[in-house]
């Protein structure tokens, strides 16, 4: 989850990351499309493809930095677990304008509206390859690791006592496989873990944000 040097810099990201994400975005597109009956499949596979049609890609996965945070998401590099926000339905349909301005084209509008529409919502997978997520402000401030692992521990006590009282009454169910957070299998421990680091993310995207309170404190 720790960033590994703050909010990534376009020029650098232009330099080094720009053409495997630019890959990533056509392969999934080509994956996407190939079960589509109403868009003309990409039939080349990115390294086969003439210059002009990669740099198209290049060059639009080079504009991802600044296009995102002219909306303040911002994209960052992360370790261990991502946690990209939430985009929503009106952020998709602001960088799908972006593009439609920035990118003109011969094809109909209504056209090149549907192709830049999904290439955004592919745009978070994309990243996460190459190693960064995508982050507001507000959502990273006081939220630190400890405080997610304190979340997953909190999750994961809850599950336990709903599944020991549920025993209690149920002689089916059995206790015997139940484990203390710290004695979860290594799979089972980074999913919870993976899970609280988007709780606050989740929260936020309904107006509520998580804030560090004082022993004693009484809500």
């Amino acid at each position: 989850m720790r960033s590994d040097g703050g909010f990534a810099d376009p020029a650098d990201f232009k330099k080094y990351h720009s053409e495997p994400v630019a890959q990533s975005l056509y392969d999934d597109f080509r994956r996407i499309n190939k079960l589509s009956a109403t868009v003309s499949p990409l039939r080349k596979k990115f390294e086969d493809l003439g210059q002009t049609k990669k740099q198209f890609w290049i060059d639009y996965a080079a504009g991802i930095p600044e296009k995102f945070s002219s909306l303040d998401l911002y994209l960052r590099p992360y370790r261990d677990f991502c946690r990209t926000c939430i985009i929503t339905e009106d952020e998709i349909a602001a960088l799908t304008a972006m593009d439609l301005k920035r990118l003109p084209g011969k094809h109909p509008v209504e056209e090149r509206k549907l192709f830049f529409r999904e290439l955004n919502y592919l745009v978070p997978a994309s990243l996460k390859k190459a190693g960064y997520e995508i982050v507001r402000d507000e959502e990273i401030a006081g939220v630190s690791m400890s405080l997610t692992m304190k979340i997953a521990r909190a999750v994961h006590g809850g599950y336990l006592r709903e599944i020991i009282k549920q025993a209690a009454g149920n002689s089916g169910i059995k206790k015997s496989g139940v484990r203390e957070f710290d004695d979860l299998p290594a799979g089972i421990l980074l999913s919870n873990i993976d899970n609280a680091v988007h709780i606050p993310t989740k929260l936020l995207s309904i107006g509520y944000r998580i804030r560090p309170v004082k022993k004693g404190f009484k809500p």
